[in-house]
């Protein structure tokens, strides 16, 4: 049939000798080795040795490729279909290493519910995370929403237009929710929310220790675009009022409607 220039037949078809093989070995320097076992179900090995035989490659009757020992090169490898990673060891883990200059490697993760894609960097600390359950941690191995961002310093959400103008999002160490604005090296506390659902605008903290829910820093409007009445609707345990504008008048009345205790500007 085909040209070939070397062919290595078994001719032996019992059960323990069904292997065709080559052998190369290099017996200077570390005397290596290399060994090509064809198998009865036409599968191909390859093994590579120094002192032992260690399995490196399947190569498949169904034309599927098994790697068994770490894959490496230095130029770029591509694949048509799919690629397949098992885990090695005990850890439940595979990976996919960058080069050593790069630091960072690309992690799958068998544990159940956790099982996702992992990136790390040098130190073995997960940057981010993608779960089976469609949860993306970043900054966080164990994300319980479908963006979870973890950081114990500094902002941990940015929202930029360009290098000098963006909006940072945080949770400080205090509990705060803080939203600032930057603009050309200069940070501003636009809102704050405290741990007692206070929102503070224009400041990070309250002046007074009077009780309040809603506290700002210089002048505050309301308006309505249409013309009609603008208000405020202030209630406490005794009562009900509201203030509002109808026409250029300002009136503070019973927020019941009635006439009871008006006042008008």
């Amino acid at each position: 049939g085909d040209s070939v220039s070397l062919k290595v037949t078994n001719t032996d078809d019992t059960d323990n000798a069904s292997v065709a093989s080559l052998h190369l070995e290099n017996q200077r320097g570390t005397d290596s080795e290399f060994f090509i076992e064809h198998g009865a179900f036409g599968e191909t090995k390859f093994y590579t040795g120094q002192g032992a035989k260690n399995h490196a490659l399947t190569m498949n009757a169904d034309g599927t490729t098994t790697v068994e020992a770490a894959l490496t090169g230095d130029s770029t490898a591509s694949f048509v279909g799919s690629l397949t990673m098992n885990y090695a060891g005990s850890d439940g883990y595979a990976d996919i290493i960058g080069p050593s200059n790069r630091d960072l490697r690309f992690v799958l993760r068998d544990n159940g519910d956790g099982d996702g894609f992992l990136f790390r960097n040098a130190a073995g600390t997960e940057i981010m995370s993608l779960l089976r359950t469609g949860n993306l941690g970043i900054g966080n191995t164990s994300p319980a929403a479908l963006v979870d961002i973890m950081g114990e310093s500094g902002n941990q959400l940015r929202l930029s237009y360009n290098a000098n103008y963006y909006w940072i999002l945080e949770r400080d160490s205090s509990g705060k929710l803080n939203i600032t604005n930057h603009q050309n090296d200069t940070d501003v506390k636009a809102l704050t929310i405290t741990t007692n659902e206070e929102v503070l605008i224009g400041k990070t903290a309250t002046t007074t220790t009077v009780a309040r829910k809603f506290e700002t820093e210089g002048t505050m409007a309301a308006a309505s675009a249409d013309g009609t009445a603008t208000g405020f609707n202030m209630k406490n345990s005794e009562g009900e009022f509201l203030i509002y504008t109808d026409g250029g008048d300002m009136i503070v009345k019973d927020y019941a409607g009635s006439a009871t205790y008006p006042f008008k500007i």
